[in-house]
């Protein structure tokens, strides 16, 4: 029984894999294709090596924005944009409202200046101030809107860290500094009531002339 041919664009021989270098993490059963592989010969075209259905967008980077120059061709990548603000802080507030917000991530890096995934030889004048992305025709129209808001920074992933992670805004607000809870006045022990001193009395003894009989009469003393 005849195995079935191999899909259209599959590398079956060492010969045809030799200096190709991958555009993505290959899983352990995938063969070797022209959609996951790519030559490195010089003066390959940028377009030769995006993977199908997706674009190339460009971001103009500077060493703060794009981890100190350090992202290479072939490494992925979270996009944050930051929404920034001319107005002024408010009342109570030490910074003007602004925000963050990451609105891709695990972004395919094609090309750093004209160092691309192909190959091709570094920037010879020094550091990159663009990075080349592949994205969706979507991604790249959320790309094109960044600079209408603010501007945007790249963080890089882990080689192996392909997960979307649950991110959420980040604002000013959360650089507020935390003021201290303000203090309640402790309540002081009730002072009791001073005792009531009883009042002085004095007996008055009463006798009637005509009986003779006596009584005694309780009265009680002005203070």
């Amino acid at each position: 029984m005849s195995s079935s041919a191999p899909a259209a664009g599959t590398l079956t021989s060492v010969l045809e894999a030799k200096d190709r270098v991958t555009l993505h993490n290959i899983g352990p059963s995938e063969a070797l294709s022209q959609n996951n592989t790519a030559p490195t010969q010089e003066g390959t075209r940028l377009s030769q090596v995006i993977p199908q259905g997706l674009r190339a967008v460009s971001l103009r980077v500077s060493e703060d924005s794009s981890v100190a120059n350090l992202i290479r061709p072939g490494d992925r990548v979270d996009v944050l944009v930051i929404s920034n603000s001319r107005t002024p802080p408010a009342a109570g507030r030490v910074f003007p409202p602004a925000e963050v917000v990451t609105i891709l991530q695990n972004i395919p890096v094609l090309a750093v200046g004209n160092a691309t995934v192909a190959g091709s030889a570094n920037n010879p004048n020094g550091p990159a101030r663009t990075v080349a992305l592949a994205v969706t025709p979507r991604q790249a129209a959320m790309v094109g809107l960044i600079h209408a808001v603010g501007g945007e920074y790249l963080s890089l992933r882990p080689t192996e860290d392909n997960a979307e992670a649950a991110t959420a805004s980040v604002s000013t607000n959360d650089l507020q500094p935390v003021q201290p809870a303000p203090q309640r006045p402790v309540a002081s022990a009730a002072t009791p009531a001073p005792a009531q001193a009883r009042p002085r009395t004095r007996t008055i003894e009463v006798i009637s002339g005509k009986s003779g009989n006596a009584s005694r009469v309780t009265l009680a003393e002005r203070p």
